[in-house]
């Protein structure tokens, strides 16, 4: 009996469909992409969010969102320089550091590390959304947070966006 993989927008969370991925996978999967719309918003090409993976810094610098990558023990890989400016913390600063208990101490809470934490747990792609609220050294800024996790290769994203009110 073959297996199908649904497909979710990681930005807008609308179905991009299903795909087969052939027999003898005992559970439902999910894969998360980035839909025609948004890419068309974002402009950009890409068309999972596994491809995101494969952009140089300069073309994570391109998009007009936050982007932080992280392994599954939450140390940052990339760091955006939307994120930047908006946080305020040098790129060459957080690169290398663990985002939930050095960079943003403030993440470290149920709502936000928990759902992390249990994302990386489960071992199957994932995409989870909520809205938070960072506290800064600027003051207090709310955003929608958007977490992804792929355990192949064993990282995820934490997309910000500014909260519009």
């Amino acid at each position: 009996m073959a297996t199908t993989m649904k497909r979710i927008c990681a930005w807008c969370g609308e179905s991009m469909g299903e795909e087969d991925v052939g027999a003898g996978v005992s559970q439902e999967r999910v894969s998360h992409g980035i839909c025609p719309m948004c890419v068309r918003t974002l402009d950009l090409q890409l068309e999972s969010i596994s491809d995101m993976h494969q952009l140089t810094h300069e073309e994570y610098d391109q998009l007009p969102f936050g982007v932080i990558e992280i392994d599954g023990e939450g140390v940052v890989l990339n760091y955006n320089d939307w994120e930047s400016r908006f946080t305020g913390f040098a790129k060459d600063r957080v690169r290398g550091l663990n985002f939930f208990t050095e960079v943003a101490p403030c993440t470290a809470v149920r709502s936000f590390l928990g759902e992390f934490e249990g994302m990386v747990a489960a071992g199957r792609p994932d995409r989870r959304e909520l809205d938070f609220t960072f506290a800064l050294p600027s003051g207090q800024r709310e955003v929608h947070i958007v977490l992804t996790w792929q355990p192949e290769p064993g990282w995820g994203f934490i997309l910000v966006r500014e909260a519009t009110t």
